[in-house]
């Protein structure tokens, strides 16, 4: 085996100095090398093109969580007869993906050695037919001895340290938790005088002072600007000395009572995001940093208001209000750096303080929330249910029918009980430790609030809806008038209730009967445990409600063993079992386009590799372009895996097959992907498409037997003077008279729309199976003959003699499909 290794005349390699493009030998210790060549911090990604070149490397396989080699390694190699494989994941590791691995090198009769893995470890035999032997209990005695201090010097210290403290700097007030180390006082900064805080807020010491932005926030459209703005003399320093924000990573001034804070999201590495991604788990075999759409849950987004909050106060925050949700925070283009504003807002007539905070995609806001310090009005209790009844759902169907969270945030051990108006759930722990990924402890000690345990009012409300509804639906949080925090930190939850009472609004805002008429969702929800200790209290949260075809539901979070399609082979009943017409049906209208174009995403997400995804991404022009493109690509996938399935049971994940375009303009599966999941080029289906209003079909075939497909709406000809263009276009007079439109007033008789598209699909379908397409002239493909009821027609065309055209009508479509 030789590798060549590109590198610039001053890289250093294992202490030796090497020549650029020099070549090792297998005595050179080629695997060394290479792995201690790609840790470089050299030879990131991005500059390897002109650093790397490996050749005649035939196996590559990365041993570790991340599979971050692995990406870099496959694309290197690309087009040469080699495989690069991860045995684990950072986002879907386990057996599972471990077994997939070993799968995928059966299938390339690839061989390695498996000890190699465990060589040098020390692992010692165990004994699996006996039972273990205890574990030996560690007692860890770390108590220090209590000092006590004579009174006199005890006195002296406490006068000392109060005269240096100020007034009101000590301690916070009662009830308001500082962020500051513990026994740390406040002291103002120096050649300042002491400002006594405003009631209700802790004062902050001044030593490592917070960057914030060099004006306030501007005033969003559903906030009134304030009246009058506090005085600077009378804003507590920022203060962050023994704690860091974990979400605010680069703070960017030092004005007094704002902020500006940059935060950089990489889907890929911040388990937090590649654990809460729209819908599937897994989108593709074959590129392990391909996701579905990574969406930032909004417990993050209120995790950094709390953060800001306490930079700019040195205190926690006890709730927090006027959230609102203005755009998706998704990833779709992977790795992203968002914008954090915080603004000190004027004391309340109760001397409670405000923090004002919005997050920002560059000049686009995103999510904006206040943080508040200080006392808040009681809030009544939440009602109990009024017709309490068993769920419907056991404990193990959860987070196994539709819910796309991973285990980080999968906190609902078990439902309670519910009923129209609410549910009540018991939670299980929410464990912190991988929140931020590997490193000790998860980075998570930083954290203000758990994110997971807050992320569970959403699961309380799906599964509401699920008891009462069905499946069929999304909801996602849009606003949130009041949250109290309680001990919203904590981890240990497992035995807590969250209740939630919960109803249907409509469009209007009024109450809704039910899901069908429903637009938004609105509920109010406690989350306490079992001695009674408030954890968190929700009021005023509002979900916006959507209804999803079942399909799309089953196919967003399956997209291995579910369909956004099916095949119709019934309207064709007389062509061959071997070749598989599929249909994939027009979405409901608007859809697509909702919320932001949110479903389209999603789809793009699931079932594009990112090289379709990018292309996709990059059309211009109208959005319906881009909307046939994409239902294209799913109706291809979709026909191409259920022939694959069938004819080899192989079950494929949309994301893993690519599509080309021939010269005339006919596709075809392109054959790497298949490949390396064992197919070779010659066993690929023939393939074709056609699209009209919203909706797709495609026809897979054996190897070698061309075909042609097409399909048109009948409400898409128009009316009479579309039709006697297109009947005197494309038809000449005997063609008319066999489709039995040659009287003079035929275009405009009832039914003339079908005929003229049976005989327009016809011609179509030939050329496409001819992988030329009609190219403008529609009258060189002739049609000859039409069978009674028209069943069938026959088209000669130009290069390949006389083509039988089987016809068939569905709803309002009319189709046609050719086989040479």
């Amino acid at each position: 085996m030789l590798v060549v290794i590109d590198l610039p005349p001053w890289h250093v390699l294992a202490g030796e100095q090497r020549e650029q493009g020099s070549t090792l030998d297998a005595a050179d210790d080629v695997d060394g090398h290479l792995v201690e060549m790609l840790r470089q911090p050299a030879h990131r990604v991005d500059e390897a093109p002109g650093c790397i070149r490996v050749f005649d490397v035939r196996l590559f396989l990365e041993v570790g969580p991340s599979a971050n080699l692995t990406g870099f390694v496959e694309d290197t190699m690309r087009g040469r007869d080699s495989l690069a494989l991860a045995l684990d994941s950072r986002r879907h590791g386990g057996i599972g993906h471990f077994l997939q691995s070993l799968g995928r090198l059966w299938v390339a009769g690839r061989d390695f050695d498996a000890g190699a893995l465990f060589a040098g470890r020390g692992l010692g035999e165990v004994d699996l037919a006996t039972d273990p032997a205890p574990r030996r209990i560690r007692h860890i005695d770390n108590a220090l001895n209590f000092v006590r201090l004579p009174d006199q010097v005890a006195s002296e210290l406490a006068a000392a340290l109060a005269m240096r403290s100020g007034p009101g700097g000590a301690l916070a007030p009662e009830g308001q938790a500082s962020v500051l180390p513990e026994g740390q006082a406040s002291v103002p900064p120096e050649g300042q005088a002491n400002v006594p805080p405003p009631e209700g807020q802790a004062s902050v010491p001044p030593e490592a002072q917070a960057d914030a932005a060099p004006a306030p926030l501007a005033a969003p459209d559903t906030w009134a600007e304030p009246d009058t703005w506090p005085e600077p003399d009378t804003w507590p320093e920022p203060e962050t000395q023994g704690w860091q924000p974990p979400l605010l990573h680069r703070l960017d001034d030092t004005t007094p009572g704002q902020l500006t804070a940059e935060t950089d999201f990489d889907p890929l590495s911040d388990p937090f995001i590649a654990q809460h991604v729209l819908y599937a788990a897994q989108v593709s075999d074959l590129d392990a940093a391909a996701m579905a759409l990574p969406v930032l849950p909004l417990a993050v987004s209120l995790e950094m208001v709390v953060e800001a909050a306490a930079v700019l106060t040195g205190a926690l925050a006890q709730r927090i209000e006027k959230v609102r949700a203005r755009d998706w925070i998704a990833f779709d283009n992977g790795p992203e750096t968002l914008t954090t504003q915080a603004v000190t807002l004027a004391p309340d007539a109760d001397g409670a303080t405000r923090v004002a905070v919005r997050i920002l995609r560059g000049a686009t806001l995103l999510f904006e929330a206040e943080a508040v310090l200080g006392a808040a009005p009681e809030l009544h209790p939440l009602p109990p249910l009024g017709a309490p009844r068993a769920p419907l759902w056991s404990d193990d169907q959860l987070y196994t029918t539709g819910m796309f969270h991973g285990p980080l945030f999968q906190g609902v051990g078990r439902l309670l009980e519910w009923d129209e108006g609410g549910l009540d759930a018991e939670l299980a722990d929410l464990p912190l430790a991988g929140f931020f990924g590997d490193s000790p402890g998860g980075g998570a000690e930083g954290l203000l609030l758990n994110p997971a345990l807050l992320d569970q009012i959403g699961h309380v409300t799906a599964f509401w809806i699920a008891q009462g509804a069905g499946t069929d639906f999304s909801s996602f949080p849009s606003s949130i008038e009041r949250i109290d925090l309680g001990d919203a930190r904590a981890e240990a939850v497992g035995g807590v209730r969250l209740a939630g009472r919960i109803g249907y609004r409509d469009a209007e805002d009024r109450p809704a009967a039910g899901p069908q008429e429903a637009r938004f969702l609105q509920g109010d929800f406690l989350c306490t445990a079992p001695d009674g200790t408030l954890l968190m209290r929700a009021s005023g949260w509002r979900d916006r409600f959507f209804r999803v075809p079942h399909s799309f539901y089953e196919a967003r979070y399956r997209p291995r063993e579910a369909w956004y399609g099916a095949p119709i082979q019934a309207p064709f009943e007389a062509q061959p079992d071997d070749v598989l017409v599929w249909s994939v049906p027009a979405f409901p209208h608007g859809f697509l386009e909702d919320a932001g174009g949110i479903w389209t995403r999603v789809l793009a997400a699931t079932v594009l590799s990112q090289a379709e995804r990018a292309t996709w991404r990059g059309f211009t022009g109208p959005a319906k372009r881009r909307r046939d493109w994409l239902m294209g690509r799913i109706a291809l996938k979709e026909a191409a895996r259920a022939w694959i399935l069938t004819h080899y049971g192989l079950a494929l994940l949309p994301a893993d097959l690519e599509f080309a375009v021939a010269e005339g303009g006919k596709p075809y599966l392109a054959a790497e992907g298949p490949a390396a999941l064992g197919l070779t080029p010659e066993s690929l289906p023939e393939l074709s498409l056609a699209h009209a209003g919203g909706a797709a079909v495609a026809v897979a075939a054996p190897p070698g037997r061309p075909v042609g497909i097409d399909m048109e709406l009948l409400a898409g000809l128009g009316g009479a003077e579309a039709r006697a263009r297109l009947s005197d276009g494309a038809f000449a007079a005997g063609e008319r008279a066999l489709l039995g439109l040659d009287a003079p007033d035929a275009p405009d008789a009832p039914g003339s729309a079908g005929l003229l598209l049976s005989g327009w699909c016809a011609k179509e379908a030939a050329a496409k199976a001819l992988g030329q397409g009609l190219n403008g002239r529609p009258r060189s493909f002739v049609l000859q003959a039409v069978a009674a009821g028209h069943r069938t027609a026959d088209i000669a065309t130009p290069d390949a003699g006389v083509l039988r055209v089987a016809l068939a009508r569905q709803e309002d479509a009319i189709l046609a499909l050719a086989l040479l």
